[in-house]
């Protein structure tokens, strides 16, 4: 159950916000790229890559919180 909420919130959160912004969370988060190369790979800098994380990470637990007082 918490899996499925949890893909849900990340999906909503994908479409929601920037795709290029997804894109780096997902290779420093789920693809476990060092942040130096997703930096590179995508042109920002490391300290973007760690900001990216943090606002993705803010965005998805928000879209969880969400989906649970939907559900109640």
């Amino acid at each position: 159950w918490q899996t499925n909420l949890l893909n849900a919130a990340m999906n909503n959160a994908k479409r929601r916000g920037d795709p290029q912004k997804y894109q780096i969370f997902d290779f420093y988060v789920n693809k476990d790229w060092a942040p130096g190369k997703v930096a590179e790979c995508f042109g920002v800098s490391v300290e973007q890559v760690y900001q990216i994380k943090h606002r993705v990470t803010e965005a998805i637990r928000i879209e969880v919180s969400r989906l649970e007082k939907e559900m109640t």
